[in-house]
């Protein structure tokens, strides 16, 4: 494309994403959506998509983003809903299945700071588009000649969000039955686009929220838009305690992720809310047939499902990924977690929701009489885990060479002896007591690194020794 000159489009995990005049901007968008209109052309799908975004600048409004792609789509004759509204992206996903869509198509950059945007595709079955479709995605892109002008029509955009709050609050009455919630939550949505999705959720199942930074702002009001950040969960801690909520929950821009606390403030795992969950289900005999997560993922896990005698499945980093095992469970129910925050059902979205698991952590509080934290502990029967994940922040040459694995040999001979080597997705240490795994992210100057022990003493020491090694 003669107008991108060096910069390329690059699907990552989840989307492309890139800083907003540089890395992301309207020719980028444009290439992309050419390349859709191309592949959608050519395939047997409906010739339908759902159009989402978040509060970012640039998204919205009758020159924004959202309306530029659904202006594309439009002139090429595919039919477009778009949303009238900042919108989740678990949301959208949903919409794609209940409309009958071809693709779906947010325009977000997820937990990223407000500088960035992004650019996701979600497939028919609402999961993040398969690895094959965004690889021919971004090489027509790449390739796209420079488009003519936008010639505006007429879009009228709709609401997605009260479709999706009857649909999840029948997915969960047909399962667990009309829930009785007497509690409080908390929920801090960090100026993003989840409030109006909680309040009528709320108003649905009869919980009292109390809503922190509720309002849709582009630049998140100057807070942290990672809902996992220390800071984020020591303030999120404060308000339940002072409210006497049940627990408190912190969502990413697009809703997608979350972060929990239980009644003291205390951070909950995103593995351990899945635990929790997946516990009562089996005790409640809800039919388990087993939990997904992938290689980044807390071995509290496996653990569970040797015990309860269900399926365990490991995947490599990404939703999408859990999508053939959510079509395969049938009757039963897959859950499936990432330790980023993702959390989803077989019988709900195939994209992970930041909704679905507070909502059942609210109504198992209530059933059990039982707070968070006693839930928390009880897991102690499945063993003892100790996760941190951390970023590394490296050069292009550096992060080439730490995916490439050039310097594995020298990261082994500090860890010591280790059992095996993964690379399913990143370079996995399999230690006696452990793991430690390394990831180069698709879109960022970033490494990513995870580790998990018996006791905490031990990852520290693990992180301590390996950080310095990966980028000698």
């Amino acid at each position: 494309m003669s107008d991108l000159v060096s910069i390329q489009i690059q699907f990552g995990t989840s989307g492309h994403r890139g800083i907003l005049g540089q890395t992301f901007t309207a020719t980028h968008v444009d290439a992309i959506v050419y390349a859709i209109i191309q592949i959608m052309h050519t395939q047997a799908m409906p010739q339908h998509v759902i159009i989402g975004y978040d509060c970012r600048t640039g998204n919205e409004g009758p020159t924004g983003y959202a309306m530029q792609v659904a202006m594309r789509l439009t002139q090429a004759g595919i039919r477009v809903q778009l949303s009238d509204q900042p919108v989740p992206t678990p949301v959208v996903s949903d919409t794609i299945r209940a409309q009958g869509a071809g693709l779906g198509i947010m325009l977000t950059a997820s937990h990223n700071p407000p500088e960035y945007n992004g650019l996701k595709v979600n497939a028919a079955n609402g999961a993040p588009a398969p690895v094959a479709l965004t690889t021919e995605i971004q090489t027509v892109a790449n390739a796209a000649p420079s488009q003519a002008p936008i010639v505006p029509v007429a879009i009228q955009p709709v609401s997605f969000v009260e479709g999706f709050v009857t649909r999840l609050v029948a997915a969960v009455e047909s399962r667990l039955g009309r829930p009785s919630i007497s509690g409080t939550i908390v929920v801090d949505h960090r100026h993003g686009t989840s409030a109006p999705t909680w309040r009528a959720l709320a108003d649905a199942l009869g919980l009292h929220v109390i809503h922190c930074h509720p309002e849709p702002l582009s630049d998140f009001g100057g807070l942290d838009p990672n809902p996992v950040s220390a800071s984020v969960l020591d303030a999120l801690g404060e308000t339940v305690r002072a409210s006497g909520a049940m627990f408190g929950v912190a969502h990413d821009p697009d809703a997608d992720r979350f972060a929990l606390v239980d009644e003291a403030g205390v951070p909950c795992s995103p593995e351990q809310i899945c635990m929790i969950i997946a516990h009562y289900w089996v005790n409640q005999g809800y039919g388990l047939t087993g939990v997904a997560t992938t290689v980044a993922s807390s071995g509290l896990i496996q653990a569970f499902c040797e015990q309860q005698d269900c399926a365990y499945y490991e995947t490599a980093v990404g939703f999408k990924h859990f999508s053939p095992l959510f079509d395969r469970a049938q009757a039963g129910t897959v859950f499936a977690v990432e330790s980023s925050g993702g959390v989803s059902a077989s019988w709900h979205t195939h994209e992970k929701c930041g909704f679905l698991p507070a909502i059942l952590m609210a109504i198992i509080v209530a059933k059990t009489g039982q707070s968070v934290a006693q839930h928390r502990a009880a897991l102690g029967r499945y063993g003892a885990f100790y996760f941190h994940e951390t970023a590394l922040t490296v050069s292009d040459a550096q992060k080439q060479r730490i995916a490439s694995g050039d310097n594995l040999n020298h990261v082994l001979s500090v860890l010591g002896a280790y059992r095996s080597v993964n690379r399913v997705d990143g370079i996995k240490v399999v230690l006696d007591t452990g793991w430690v795994l390394w990831r180069c992210s698709g879109t960022e100057p970033v490494v990513r690194v995870y580790s998990e022990g018996a006791t905490e003493a031990q990852v520290t020491h693990w992180l301590r020794d390996i950080v310095p090694a990966l980028c000698e």
